[in-house]
């Protein structure tokens, strides 16, 4: 005797027809500031922004350590001040960046 609960239904045993997809290619367009390399340009340019500050205190620091003599002083306040002006550089660039500009219109030049 057959258990009714274990046979497979018949809407299940009929393969099914997949649809006929046409000869054409879509295009898929991107709105402008919808993520993609834009987004990571800007992530990179702000982040090597940030390093090179740093980078340039403390070689300004470590000039004047040859200038003047001093040990490893100016190479320590050159990158505690490339720190400081790279830390004020990243949030206005960011600040910037997340101020919605004005919307343009038709014939305005874009950004």
């Amino acid at each position: 005797m057959r258990d009714p609960r274990l046979e497979i239904p018949e809407i299940l045993r009929t393969p099914i027809k997949k649809p006929e997809l046409p000869n054409e290619r879509k295009v898929v367009v991107i709105p402008p500031g919808s993520g993609g390399l834009g987004d990571l340009a800007r992530a990179l340019s702000v982040g090597l922004d940030f390093l090179f500050i740093i980078a340039a205190g403390g070689f300004l620091g470590w000039l004047f350590d040859w200038w003047r003599g001093t040990g490893n002083v100016g190479v320590l306040a050159g990158l505690g001040v490339g720190f400081l002006a790279g830390t004020a550089r990243l949030l206005q660039r960011l600040n910037r960046d997340d101020k919605p500009g004005p919307k343009p219109g038709p014939g305005s030049p874009k950004r």
